[in-house]
């Protein structure tokens, strides 16, 4: 996967090897890795956490 300059200095995005680490750490989050001819090219996880009070903070896209 390649970043832009900017999204390397505003540290925004993590790399494939971080992503991987914190979406295996976090019990909430389900990832998935986006693929084009064997390559990652993207991630995002999707997260429920419904140890968190308000109903509509439970919900996020990484």
């Amino acid at each position: 996967m390649k970043l832009t300059s900017e999204q390397k200095k505003k540290n925004l995005v993590l790399s494939v090897p971080e992503a991987i680490q914190e979406a295996a750490t976090n019990p909430f989050a389900k990832a998935y890795f986006i693929c084009l001819n064997q390559e990652i090219i993207g991630y995002t996880a999707v997260v429920f956490d419904e140890t968190i009070p308000e109903p509509d903070k439970r919900n996020w896209l990484w």
